[in-house]
């Protein structure tokens, strides 16, 4: 081989080698991204405050007094897996389902938050109802308007436990009775549907995993059992002050 044409060959083997790689394309900005995932969870659960940490796959949030199903939430976090191919975020109703592939999360609801929502709704039939948790369930009584041939209002009491389920928080095992006297399941389901779900998770727009529900004398706590991230870009949402 011509000696000039072997080294033509090498010289440009060499500059093929030594010439720069093509940038790999970046990821999203971690930074931006906590910021985006705050705002639309801001705007959708309206906490007091609330704290986003991702690394770009993964996010973990934190937020106290946010709104789920009309009820205040005293305390909410959540370990979410973030799609991979985020859809861009046009603020409407399905920018976290566009941004968060599934989650676990942890849910406290206070007993006089429970108490304050029906204190101001009467949707369910209910006057006046009112809820007392224990460990064990709860015990509740209430004025409850009923329609059969005629409209009468009952005082009703009743006791049961509340149970986790897909859809949400439900009252469950309900026993109800009226002057003392128990009375007909019949008439327990129809009251107790007019509450069920006490707690609907419909209004949460991506997939959460909640494990397992637990009582105190003065709460209800849902938990899958999310795990903090320890490194990560880091926003904070606050509720804007009227």
């Amino acid at each position: 081989m011509n000696r000039r044409i072997l080294f033509l060959s090498v010289l440009l083997l060499l500059c093929s080698l030594l010439a720069p790689l093509p940038e790999a394309e970046a990821g999203p900005d971690p930074k931006a991204l906590a910021e985006e995932i705050a705002r639309e969870l801001g705007k959708k659960f309206r906490p007091d405050q609330l704290t986003v940490t991702t690394d770009g796959s993964t996010a973990y949030v934190e937020a106290r007094g946010a709104w789920i199903d009309k009820i205040r939430i005293d305390s909410l976090r959540l370990e979410a897996t973030l799609k991979p191919e985020r859809a861009p975020v046009s603020g409407d109703a399905d920018a976290l389902a566009g941004l968060i592939a599934s989650s676990v999360g942890e849910l406290t609801l206070l007993e006089k938050d429970v108490n304050g929502y029906f204190a101001k709704n009467e949707e369910s039939g209910f006057t006046g109802l009112h809820f007392d948790f224990t460990p064990s369930g709860f015990q509740a009584k209430g004025i409850y308007t009923a329609s059969f041939l005629f409209t009468f209002r009952i005082r009703l009491a009743a006791q049961g436990v509340l149970a986790l389920r897909p859809e949400g928080i439900i009252l469950d095992q309900v026993a109800m009775f009226v002057e003392g006297l128990k009375q007909p399941d019949s008439f327990t389901a129809r009251v107790v549907s007019s509450v069920n779900p006490l707690l609907e998770f419909r209004d949460i727009p991506f997939p959460v995993t909640f494990k397992r529900l637990t009582m105190t004398d003065s709460e209800v706590t849902l938990t899958g059992g999310p795990k903090r991230l320890d490194q990560g870009a880091t926003a904070v949402w606050k509720r804007p002050q009227p």
